[in-house]
């Protein structure tokens, strides 16, 4: 149990140390909101320059 909650608290400093911010969802609702918003925020953007996954 200690050694989970140890990797948990490594992982979580170490995407923090990234930028990584957790999000603010806490129900699937919230969640659906949240990309919605991301999509609406970001969606443009990445269609005007073309962004793609390699």
């Amino acid at each position: 149990m200690m050694l989970k909650h140890l990797r948990r608290t490594l992982l979580a400093n170490r995407l923090a140390g990234l930028g990584a911010v957790p999000a603010p969802a806490n129900t699937p609702a919230q969640f659906q909101a949240l990309v919605a918003a991301d999509s609406a925020r970001w969606g443009g953007l990445i269609r005007a320059r073309k962004i793609t996954l390699e």
